[in-house]
Formats: C-alpha cells, sequence, structure tokens
C-alpha cells in the first residue's frame, strides 16, 4: 500500500524512499550530537541536494548515502 505525506509548503508528494531517508538522516544527526546542525540551512540544504540524487532500497545503503551526504 502507498502512503502518502502530503506537506503544504511544496509543491509534490514525498516518494517513501524520500520519506526512510529524511528518517535516516534525522537519526543519524541526532545520534552523532548534531541536531543543533539541522538549523543550519545551508549545510542542510547541500545535504538534501546530495540526498536528492540517491535512490536506495537495503537498508545499509541508506545508511551509507545519508553518511556520505553529511560529511561524516
Amino acid at each position: 500500500m502507498d502512503w502518502r505525506a502530503p506537506f503544504d509548503l511544496h509543491p509534490r508528494r514525498y516518494r517513501p524512499t524520500e520519506l526512510v531517508l529524511l528518517e535516516e538522516l534525522l537519526a543519524q544527526t541526532n545520534d552523532a550530537g548534531e541536531a543543533h546542525r539541522l538549523g543550519d540551512a545551508n549545510r542542510l540544504s547541500r545535504t538534501i541536494e546530495r540526498l536528492g540524487e540517491q535512490r536506495p532500497w537495503a537498508a545499509r545503503k541508506v545508511r551509507d548515502a545519508v553518511k556520505e551526504a553529511r560529511g561524516a
């Protein structure tokens, strides 16, 4: 079953892979004690741009993609 996560300020619906990447990004950032970095718009924008090019499906690939995009 497809699940949709509509957001009012975005012109399209997010894909499940994008939601998984976001969840992993938030988890890794928090686990690294770097939650404050989510407030850095430039850094977050660069990270999201890098992740936007990714389409991993395996859990390990998701973790690796987010780690690389975060520059960790």
